[in-house]
């Protein structure tokens, strides 16, 4: 008979002393190793995480078995708060043999993660027992665990779906179920049991949504899951997550409707996040079909209270004060705060992804908000709506020629309409011109948003200094006194709006800013001058007069005002505390702006230097990569913190060279990702055998 080394293990682990020993020194012998692994195992003290990724490799079992049974038994006490068998490789009666052997009792696996492979065929039985037996127990009908949450995420379930829902515990609190294929997420809508106890977390995200078609299945899902909120079975819901649905307004007709039915009371966080709310068909914007029904129904309840989180962003919901085509109904964002309607609601998020659109306004894409519909939003928080909003996304859109938005959102902030505010971001909106930036900013000096914390202002104007200096007088007046993140991205020619920042940034009054990023899209021809604005926000940043900075990004063009930008930074030294993050762009005189550069690197003036990115430029000179190369690994330079750096070259020439040039260097660079070098790939084998005798990289 073949005995299987597991087995002998588990027989020699699980023998409480009852079985007659060969002698007394066998006794001692195995009770001395006992101890032994227990002080093994009490002093290295895996963690939960550690544990699970034992399990993900065939090696590791064996260790991660034992592990499991020594806490089981009481000989060791390890945490085990997760268990992760998502990348388990072996057999299911592996999967059963390990599960078994996980102890019981509160604080043990209240978060179980699976994969792909654990959730069908012969392993679906093994996931149900376990998961059964934390449903209602053993044989003493006492749950064996107290399981909180339960993630199935990119599992496609399929069939398994309606069985996994059918053996849920009572004790469940978060079930993750995003990135199931549109069957799967339907059997979970319809299974028998999925919705009937109350969970208090719900993800819903089905694969990505075809760009055609009548989007029935899409909807009929969203059905299927509002008919079962109707049933009051889920009661205590409060988070529903429906990013990415493709529900549309046949969708969301369905939703509001559940909504309505105070399906949901307890509802504080829900997740509309792209799935184009008001179109009816994918049609160009202009010809596009809409229906702003059932999304003007949503908005007008009242029977989400205790809602705290709603994202609308990625949908064109507030583009046209017109308000609905197609069925004549119009939604105004003046529903969301109405006085009354929400009166926790504390993150708003009416933003849009727009990352690739590039310098200046998005004038290919419909806006976001219109100056009306913004308005519209800031007069209802006159009225006491929203008295708890601590979080706003204002997203791209309005126009300079219909400004009333942005004027009517800074009268709000001088008005004290949003006393609680702690995160604000406004996108580049086309109404926030020279004029209304000032206004805008002037009020942050108000004193009325004395709470604020992260401030992230994406603008684009002709003469912004007046609107940067108004912000930095703001900051020198106090008017935010606990800001922790600062996130700016402008465009001008000169730099008077990075000398104005620069003063307020020196005057020493941001004791608890930590976070700093600074985006400069300049158009200036190159010039022989220097840029005082320029070089004097170097310094400040150089000579460390913003103390409590740990990290700290910056965008440039390769340009005159980068270059004096590291001239001010030679001026000092950056604390090396602080992470920094670099990218530069094409421009005029990219030789010299990288050289200028390297000889801060070199000097040790940025050793907290993170990543790197640099776009394609022509001007960049085989002598500036080699310079530029060498500088990374100059034995002054100490970047101990660098991880990424991404190159583009105009040729391979430039990158062996640059390569060659790291490599001269008598320090190694610990990067761990160095895979975006961008050449020809007809240089590829010469450039990989060159790169081979570079250390670390």
């Amino acid at each position: 008979m073949k005995i299987r080394r597991s087995d002998t293990f588990r027989h020699c682990l699980c023998n409480d002393g009852s079985e007659e020993q060969s002698g007394s020194a066998g006794k001692e012998s195995e009770k001395k190793k006992k101890n032994e692994l227990c002080v093994l195992f009490d002093h290295a003290r895996p963690t939960a995480e550690g544990i699970s990724e034992m399990v993900s490799g065939r090696k590791g079992f064996g260790l991660a078995w034992l592990l499991l049974e020594f806490i089981k038994k009481g000989r060791s006490k390890l945490p085990l708060e997760s268990f992760d068998v998502s990348g388990f490789p072996l057999s299911a009666s592996k999967l059963k043999l390990l599960l078994s052997s996980i102890p019981s009792g509160p604080g043990v696996v209240e978060t179980l993660t699976c994969g792909t492979h654990v959730c069908n065929n012969a392993f679906l039985p093994v996931l149900l027992d376990f998961l059964l037996q934390a449903k209602v127990g053993g044989a003493g009908r006492t749950p064996s665990i107290c399981l909180k949450t339960l993630n199935v995420a990119k599992c496609d379930l399929g069939e398994a779906s309606g069985a996994i829902f059918h053996v849920l515990p009572r004790s469940l609190e978060h079930l993750h179920v995003s990135g199931q294929s549109k069957t799967s997420v339907m059997k979970w809508c319809q299974a028998e049991g999925a919705l009937k106890r109350p969970l208090f977390s719900s993800a819903l995200a089905p694969p990505t949504v075809p760009q055609t078609g009548p989007y029935k299945g899409q909807s009929r899902g969203v059905e299927a899951l509002a008919e079962a909120l109707k049933a009051k079975k889920t009661t205590s819901l409060q988070t529903l997550d429906l990013e990415g649905n493709g529900m549309r307004p046949a969708g969301l007709k369905h939703l509001a409707s559940a909504v309505n039915a105070e399906a949901v009371p307890h509802l504080k966080v829900l997740v509309l996040k792209y799935n184009c709310l008001t179109d009816v068909s994918d049609r160009e914007r202009d010809r596009r079909e809409r229906d702003c029904g059932p999304i003007a129904e949503l908005l007008s309840t009242s029977a989400l209270k205790e809602l705290e989180e709603l994202d609308l962003s990625d949908n064109c919901i507030f583009d046209r004060d017109g308000g609905g085509e197609g069925v004549g109904v119009e939604v105004s964002a003046a529903a969301i705060a109405a006085p009354g309607r929400f009166p926790q609601l504390r993150r708003l998020d009416l933003g849009g992804n727009h990352a690739s659109l590039g310098n200046g306004p998005p004038r290919h894409h419909p806006p976001g908000l219109t100056s009306g519909q913004l308005a519209a939003f800031v007069s209802g928080l006159g009225e006491g709506g929203l008295p708890s909003l601590e979080e706003v996304v204002i997203p791209w859109g309005g126009s300079d020629e219909t400004p009333e938005g942005v004027v009517a959102l800074a009268n709000a902030i001088s008005a004290g309409h949003l006393v609680k505010l702690k995160k604000f971001k406004m996108d580049r909106r086309a109404d926030l011109t020279d004029e209304n930036f000032a206004r805008f900013t002037r009020s942050l000096a108000s004193g009325k948003v004395s709470l604020l914390q992260s401030l992230d202002l994406q603008f684009f104007f002709e003469s912004p200094e007046e609107g940067v200096g108004a912000l930095a007088g703001a900051i020198r007046g106090g008017g935010c006194p606990v800001l922790q993140k600062l996130d700016l991205s402008w465009e001008e020619e000169g730099d008077e709006g990075v000398g104005g920042l620069a003063e307020g940034l020196g005057g020493g009054l941001l004791p608890s800013l930590r976070d700093l990023s600074l985006t400069v899209f300049g158009q200036e021809e190159w010039g022989e001058g220097r840029r005082e604005g320029s070089i004097a926000v170097g310094e400040v940043l150089s000579t460390r007069q913003v103390p409590s900075l740990r990290s700290l990004s910056l965008g440039w063009n390769c340009n005159q005002s980068f270059a004096s930008v590291c001239e001010g930074l030679t001026r000092g030294r950056l604390d090396p505390l602080v992470v920094v993050d670099v990218e530069l762009r094409g421009g005029g005189r990219t030789d010299l702006v990288v050289t200028r550069f390297a000889e801060v690197i070199r000097g040790g003036k940025l050793s907290g230097l993170r990543s790197l990115k640099s776009t394609r430029d022509d001007m960049l000179s085989p002598a500036g990569a080699g310079a530029f190369g060498e500088a990374l690994t100059h034995a002054e330079a100490s970047l101990n913190s660098l991880e990424k750096i991404e190159m583009e070259w105009p040729s391979g020439a430039e990158a062996l060279i640059f390569l060659e040039g790291l490599c001269r260097g008598p320090v190694r660079v610990a990067c761990r990702h160095f895979g975006s070098c961008t050449v020809p790939s007809s240089l590829g084998p010469p450039l990989q055998d060159r790169s081979s005798p570079c250390p670390t990289l």
